[in-house]
């Protein structure tokens, strides 16, 4: 909300989120709520909300007893406790079921990625990225890891790799900017001010690769850029 307020954000403007609304917080079922109040808000799936889909999947339809939770509760084990999500099932258990049906078909319809152009430059939006494997088409890349779901959790092979789509940048999160020159880019071969601006948790440009998780979920910035003229916004 704060980021809203920052960026003026109105009716005339479009806003993509890039996956990962929900978990490592107490209020992602309530930014779903007011996310689907805007059409011109979209949210991409990332692998928190897969991870929400796939453990709410049976009660989408049937609806919640205790002995059925306490089961969902020891098969997502993964989710709840080492990833953030116990805050989100316990707010989301605490609805109606009528408003637990309508959230949960929201996520689901969620895009897996997007294409878009702004100032006559292509995007591609997505949550972690893609495994550019040369001699491939970008059709056949996404028919691949879509299926794999690598596009939900992919780094090393996303963010050390050189390849890049021609003339196509690829807008991405899921990796935090401050690891990417710890963990996955070559500390020589990264610059100066691309450091950092990675340390300080601000978004990264690199070769037709923009990342900009900006390591919120670790209390530093939210990040949002404006691709009309690449205003960057913290928050």
């Amino acid at each position: 909300m704060k980021m809203l307020e920052k960026i003026q954000f109105s009716d005339s403007d479009i806003l993509y989120i890039l996956g990962d609304v929900i978990d490592r917080g107490p209020d992602g079922i309530k930014s779903y709520q007011y996310i689907m109040q805007h059409e011109n808000i979209h949210v991409l799936k990332g692998n928190h909300e897969d991870f929400f889909l796939k453990a709410f999947s049976p009660g989408a339809d049937i609806g919640w007893d205790e002995n059925t939770l306490k089961e969902l509760v020891i098969n997502n084990r993964l989710w709840l406790v080492y990833n953030g999500g116990a805050a989100t099932f316990k707010a989301f258990i605490q609805l109606k079921e009528e408003e637990q049906k309508r959230i949960y078909h929201y996520i689901r319809q969620e895009k897996e990625f997007e294409l878009i152009k702004v100032s006559g430059q292509q995007y591609l939006l997505i949550h972690a990225g893609l495994n550019l494997t040369e001699g491939m088409s970008l059709q056949e890349i996404l028919e691949r890891d879509l299926k794999q779901g690598q596009h939900l959790w992919i780094r090393e092979d996303f963010l050390c790799s050189p390849n890049r789509l021609d003339s196509m940048t690829i807008i991405f999160g899921h990796t935090p900017t401050p690891l990417l020159p710890v963990h996955y880019l070559d500390a020589d071969a990264i610059s100066d001010s691309n450091a950092l601006r990675c340390k300080m948790g601000m978004i990264y440009y690199g070769n037709g690769k923009i990342d900009i998780d900006c390591g919120c979920a670790g209390n530093l910035n939210l990040g949002c850029l404006r691709l009309d003229d690449f205003e960057e916004f913290y928050t």
